[in-house]
């Protein structure tokens, strides 16, 4: 695990986890183009879909598309930048995975799925081990990015029973895991989460889609380990923000 933090702050070079600046949801050519080009970003995130038998950047399949998933991956490798790759088809896995497998790449890669049903969310389309198998399988380098499905909703959290779910899945794969935790849950989930860091090759990503008030930005600022969170967080428009 040690290895691998110490690759990522090498590769950007940076202090710790928490210095990485992010973009979140490129998925189209024109953001892809715009933050390859950015001095400033170093992890490129984007969200794999399933469109009849083509696989497309795209949140949802329904969503409009105007680059492949292969593209996006050369166009990521060339500029030098990571790339936290979101599939939210079980479908895509397998052919994405191979193809990483055939590049080679030498940037970070993070295998992000929600493959557990989280505060708020609907039943995961994904089976746990199957995910980690085929990452572990086809792209051994690659970082788990290991999450739950989530809403945005008042009084909700992630559960002990959610984070012991998670952890009896994993703890077979002594590897670097990063757990995604949707922002707005890290304030009532805190203790629940301190539980995920007590193996020393586990992190947490933080994320949004929502405003995250500037005194809950404060707040996770303070109260998270910076070598041991990773933050992708967002403003109203979309935009990187950095805490």
């Amino acid at each position: 695990m040690k290895e691998k933090v110490s690759f990522l702050i090498s590769f950007f070079g940076v202090k710790s986890p928490w210095d990485i600046k992010w973009a979140h949801a490129v998925n189209n050519l024109e953001r892809l183009e715009q933050y390859c080009k950015s001095p400033e970003i170093m992890m490129i995130e984007g969200d794999i879909s399933l469109r009849g038998e083509n696989i497309v950047m795209a949140h949802d399949p329904s969503q409009k598309a105007d680059i492949s998933f292969v593209t996006w991956i050369e166009k990521t490798a060339i500029s030098k930048k990571g790339a936290n790759l979101d599939f939210k088809d079980p479908l895509a896995v397998s052919y994405c995975l191979r193809k990483l497998q055939e590049l080679d790449l030498e940037n970070p890669i993070f295998l992000d799925a929600e493959i557990l049903q989280g505060p708020g969310g609907q039943t995961s389309k994904f089976e746990p081990i199957e995910f980690i198998e085929l990452c572990k399988k086809y792209y051994p380098k690659g970082i788990l990015s290991t999450g739950w499905t989530t809403e945005h909703l008042p009084n909700a959290k992630y559960t002990e029973d959610m984070i012991y779910q998670m952890l009896e899945i994993v703890k077979d794969f002594d590897c670097l895991i990063t757990f995604p935790i949707r922002a707005c849950y890290t304030k009532s989930s805190y203790s629940e989460l301190q539980i995920l860091l007590q193996k020393p090759n586990h992190t947490l990503t933080i994320w949004n889609n929502e405003p995250v008030p500037d005194d809950l930005k404060s707040w996770i600022k303070n109260n998270f380990d910076h070598d041991k969170t990773f933050c992708d967080l967002i403003d109203e428009k979309g935009n990187p923000i950095y805490l």
